[in-house]
């Protein structure tokens, strides 16, 4: 509601009501399963199987087990608007509160994973597929299952936040204008985790892992300043500067904070049995592993968490130029991280034992693989959600743009952009965020270059209008978006990757484990192959591989850090077509027709946009086996690695795969009318 009270002071007051609701419509019930080695399985003359490259998965996903989200959202506001000679000044609160209903229970129908189809189909008998060695247990590598303890095991929890903002627009004089203001973010959390449950050996949560997981973001308080300016340097206001600077507080997605209500041994017991402890194989049933394989997850929020909040900057110039009505434009826009997410797994083990010390040649750690796998017994996965300051943000921007004249307009512009950060935030799980986030160690806090950053990019536009017995206009607008392509990692990995992907042993295969590039073929940390006999063959193709490669033959000697790859670069077409009907007065119909990527649409081959073919956005590259032990010339105190070179992993058609919903046509159909 609008009010004016004098002519120089009016208010606004909003109140706003909007339900969100988001279910996962699945088409099965079966558990999840993955299987590996089951493509091209066959019999040696020995009676062994040899291993093979293929694997399957059915099933639901384990994070779509139960899965349902609905955010009820009550926003009210009341703002003032007051001038004062040369000020404008502007003032107001705000209350918005959520109410958060979060379903999410992974591994709610059992998740079973067999490293090869051996596992699953059990050894034949005399020639005949053995149904009794199938039904037993202990034939998967490893099975999950999670049961709610409470209700349907539900996250149900509210958030408030209340904010005050104040702002003064000041025109100085004719040519120059500066606006300042102040904003407070204020959160309210009216529900608090339930206390995770003790240790087995009576310890409390916090005793064990020196955190109190029923913190949350009650009282986090945000102060954020904010000023800009615009000042022409001329009279004619043909060259104006402007530029401004700014705290900004973003929203975090909720469900990052409701996996802490649910993740902590009380709403959800989780349970975990390795090899030899799994039940038999059923999709039938949950089958309940015993009481001694319980590993419960636990979420939680450091008590001095913040949402994202960034620091921001900008300085552009604008500059009419004397012919063709063409504006010129330059701008940099900077952002640094005050506060960003980053993920710690505090229940992880190092291994030290005879021959493991705790670390991989290249320095990374190396994690425990005996059972119990966790530092801390009765507990799986324990994963804190903390803050970063790491991260920054840069964009260059160069911009031709003339305004429609003669019934023609155009636009023609350049931006070369960097951003690094921590973790880019990309999953709603805890597990995911922790697991997605490339770096040498998973609880490093490392900034790198971000998946999100689009380095190169340009966008031309030229639109021509055609007036029709002066009632009705007809604008046809040709757009096109060229830009790079996503980056991504260069990780350990390949075909039949099994445990050669996971060369940390972190329990994450073939997306997360960096891969050390090595110095040339005689780094002392690398054996090419069994005593080097792949050294000349493999090992020489894929150094030559490396010299080739902009993102790898930089990091010679090094773990290459996250993104460094570049996908292909993206061309793309957009038609608008936009026909505009005076009926009365100021009011018109219109009637538009977009063809996006219409490149695509006459031929199937343009306009597509190419990622990554493997999970995370990375790329397995060399399938590695860690030897604990230096031998003759190879090796460190931690050993080394043996490397085995498929050179099938680098091949164009391997590397990436086409993106669909890049990379379709789509004619979009509209009408609009406008009073």
């Amino acid at each position: 509601m609008f009010s004016r009270w004098t002519p120089d002071f009016s208010t606004e007051a909003l109140v706003s009501y909007r339900r969100y609701t988001s279910r996962r419509l699945e088409n099965s019930d079966l558990p999840s399963v993955s299987i590996s080695g089951i493509e091209g399985i066959s019999r040696n003359p020995n009676g062994t199987f040899s291993p093979a490259n293929g694997s399957v998965a059915f099933g639901r996903e384990p994070s779509g087990h139960a899965n349902q989200l609905q955010v009820d959202t009550f926003i009210a506001r009341l703002k003032g608007v007051y001038r004062l000679n040369a000020h404008t000044i502007t003032a107001g609160v705000q209350m918005e509160r959520f109410d958060n209903y979060n379903l999410f229970v992974t591994d709610a129908l059992g998740t079973w994973t067999f490293l090869d189809g051996i596992e699953f189909y059990a050894p034949l008998r005399d020639g005949q597929f053995d149904r009794v060695a199938a039904a037993q247990g202990g034939r998967a590598n490893s099975y999950r299952f999670s049961v709610p303890l409470v209700g349907d095991g539900s996250a149900d929890w509210s958030m408030t936040t209340l904010s005050a903002f104040i702002q003064d627009e000041w025109s100085i004089n004719p040519r120059l204008n500066v606006i300042g203001g102040l904003r407070i973010d204020f959160p309210i959390i009216h529900d608090s985790p339930p206390e995770a449950v003790g240790s087995p050996d009576g310890r409390s949560f916090q005793e064990v892992f020196g955190y109190d997981n029923t913190a949350t973001l009650d009282g986090n308080y945000v102060i954020q300043p904010r000023v800009g300016f615009t000042y022409k340097l001329s009279e004619e206001t043909i060259s104006v500067l402007r530029g401004g600077v700014g705290l900004f507080y973003g929203r975090a997605p909720h469900v990052w904070v409701s996996t802490t209500y649910v993740e902590n041994g009380r709403t959800i017991e989780s349970y975990f049995a390795p090899r030899a402890g799994t039940p038999p194989f059923s999709t039938e049933a949950e089958p309940l592993p015993q009481p001694e394989t319980v590993r419960n997850r636990v979420n939680l929020l450091d008590p001095d968490f913040h949402m994202p909040t960034e620091w921001k900057y900008n300085l552009a110039w604008d500059r009419k130029l004397p012919f063709l009505n063409l504006v010129l434009t330059l701008e940099g826009q900077w952002s640094r991280t005050q506060h960003n997410i980053h993920y710690e797994h505090l229940n992880m083990r190092q291994r030290i034992a005879p021959n493991f010390l705790g670390f991989l040649p290249d320095g990374r750690e190396l994690y425990d693989t005996t059972l119990p796998r966790e530092r801390e017994n009765g507990y799986g996965d324990v994963f804190l959600l903390t803050n970063t300051d790491k991260g920054s943000t840069a964009n260059y921007t160069i911009q031709l743009q003339r305004s429609m004249m003669n019934n023609w307009s155009a636009r023609l512009g350049y931006t070369y952009s960097q951003a690094r950060s921590v973790n880019d935030g990309l999953a709603f799980s805890a597990f995911d965020n922790w697991r997605f986030n490339v770096a040498p160690n998973p609880n490093d806090a490392q900034v790198a270059r971000s998946r999100f950053e689009t380095t190169h990019r340009v966008v031309g536009s030229v639109s021509y209008r055609l007036e029709w017995f002066k009632r009705q206009t007809t604008t046809f607008t040709l757009v096109y978006d060229g830009r790079s392509g996503r980056p991504f990692s260069y990780v350990f990995g390949g075909p039949f990757t099994g445990n050669a992907g996971d060369i940390n042993r972190d329990r994450i295969v073939g997306i997360n484990d960096l891969l050390y590039v090595p110095s040339g073929l005689d780094d002392p940390l690398v054996e090419w192959g069994p005593n080097n006999n792949q050294r000349d063959t493999r090992g020489v193709a894929f150094m030559e591989w490396v010299d080739s490669t902009k993102g790898l033959r930089e990091y010679k000697g090094q773990i290459v850090p996250r993104n460094t790859g570049n996908s292909p670069f993206i061309h793309q077409f957009d038609i608008n077509i936009n026909h505009e009907i005076k009926t009365w007065g100021r009011q018109s119909l219109e009637l538009m027709c977009s063809i996006q990527n219409v490149g695509n649409l006459l031929n199937s081959s343009w306009g597509r946009e190419r990622r990554p073919s493997g999970q995370n956005n990375s790329i397995g590259v060399m399938r590695a086996t860690h030897i604990p032990i230096a031998r003759g010339d190879k090796g460190n105190e931690f050993g080394y690695y043996r490397y085995d070179f498929d050179e099938t992993s680098i091949r164009e058609d391997n590397k990436y795969q086409v993106r669909d919903a890049g990379s379709r046509w789509s004619i979009l159909v509209g009408l609009r009318y406008n009073f």
